[in-house]
């Protein structure tokens, strides 16, 4: 890898993680941020946008997580490539609860959609669907020789980790 393409990474790095400490300390100054007022407003006040929201949450849920993992375990023809999918998902868990944990942030009050436990940030939603599908995204783009098939399956993936709240 040439030295340009490191550095790029490097500053993304930096980067993601300077905005991950700026939203930590934001949450532990303000609790709750305008953000969540702000997406709550625009979800509740929308049945039909909310029911499709509920929905993409389910691609994250740890059931749909185990049940996609087995399913490449088995059929996956590079069983390497299936052991670091669910390596990547168990990582990810224990990081997620590990920093819930630590930062201790309740969940807002009257602005549930569906009844949660346990703090809310990180988001294991958010959390899994970007580590997870993310992965899989890495995977396609390494793997996938057709470019089209290539380029849909990582734009689906991309629109999933988006939508995923």
């Amino acid at each position: 890898m040439n030295k340009t393409k490191e550095k790029i990474k490097i500053t993304i790095i930096i980067f993601l993680l300077i905005f991950f400490l700026y939203t930590l300390r934001r949450i532990q100054v303000d609790r709750i941020l305008n953000i969540d007022i702000l997406i709550y407003d625009l979800i509740i006040r929308n049945e039909f946008l909310t029911s499709i929201m509920k929905f993409i949450t389910l691609f994250a849920e740890w059931f749909t997580i185990v049940l996609l993992c087995i399913i490449f375990l088995v059929f996956l023809k590079d069983k390497r490539d299936a052991v670091a999918i669910i390596i990547n998902s168990i990582v990810v868990t224990v990081i997620t609860h590990g920093l819930k944990f630590i930062v201790q942030r309740p969940r807002p009050e009257d602005m549930n959609l569906i009844d949660m436990s346990g703090y809310s940030f990180p988001s294991g939603h958010t959390t899994t669907a970007v580590a997870f599908y993310g992965f899989l995204i890495y995977l396609i783009y390494r793997n996938v020789k057709n470019k089209k098939q290539k380029s849909i399956l990582i734009t689906l993936l991309m629109f999933l980790i988006i939508n995923i709240p």
